[in-house]
């Protein structure tokens, strides 16, 4: 009867060293995986990275024309919440690009015209 557990033990001891030691190996090729993972399809966007992507490219238009579409799709308190937080953020970014970008300074004027007569 005392086998048994002990053989239990052994066991249990054998499995975590295993598994201690392949956690341990790293990959011998790290350059492999990073094209794999390049082509894996990326997850679609959500608006705050739209949003960064087209600071990105100075498309303050565009900026605009997320915020407007993500203003349109808002149909909770929650999301009302998210938009606001949203808006607020891509408002002060523009703010800092207008000082020296004539189309930020434009783009941040309609969007102070739109979000005036709340």
């Amino acid at each position: 009867m005392k086998k048994l557990p002990s053989c239990v033990f052994l066991a249990l001891a054998v499995m975590c060293s295993c598994a201690l030691t392949a956690c341990k190996k790293k990959p011998a090729d790290t350059g492999a995986a990073a094209p794999a993972a390049e082509a894996a399809p990326k997850a679609p966007a959500g608006p705050e990275q739209e949003i960064n992507a087209a600071f990105d490219r100075k498309d303050y238009e565009a900026v605009l024309a997320i915020l407007l579409r993500t203003q349109q799709s808002v149909s909770n308190p929650d999301q009302q919440r998210n938009y606001a937080v949203l808006a607020h953020n891509a408002k002060m970014r523009l703010l800092d690009e207008a000082a020296n970008d004539p189309k930020a300074a434009k783009v941040l004027a309609t969007l102070r015209a739109m979000t005036q007569g709340r």
